[in-house]
């Protein structure tokens, strides 16, 4: 993935057993701020390493999920399964999902009031 769609994506460097992340704001403070030059800047010389990356499980909530997002500042979190990256979920895949439900219980709620008279 180039650096220039950093801001909608997050590329992964898969090196076992280790996982590495590039997110936008290490692009921001560790390439632009100190003046380098993308072009030969190595991305994994700005990768955060996984022991400081905030990453989620498959078992973990939404509710986990959109908690750590905001205890860390951050909008993509890598979600790992035995050592591998198994996805990544995006702040857009939280509020979809916090979307979905709000309009379904808006919908019980209507069915509920309506079925009631």
């Amino acid at each position: 993935c180039a650096l220039s769609h950093m801001c909608c994506m997050t590329p992964m460097a898969l090196l076992e057993p280790v996982c590495l992340t590039c997110m936008p704001a290490d692009y921001l403070k560790k390439v632009v701020v100190r003046g380098l030059a993308s072009s030969n800047t190595p991305v994994r010389s700005i990768m955060t390493p996984q022991e400081s990356l905030a990453v989620l499980t498959p078992q973990h909530s939404v509710l986990e999920c959109m908690d750590l997002m905001v205890k860390y500042n951050v909008r993509h979190v890598p979600v790992m399964e035995s050592n591998h990256m198994a996805g990544v979920v995006s702040m857009k895949d939280v509020v979809k999902v916090l979307l979905d439900d709000q309009r379904h219980e808006i919908d019980s709620l209507k069915s509920y009031l309506y079925n009631s008279w």
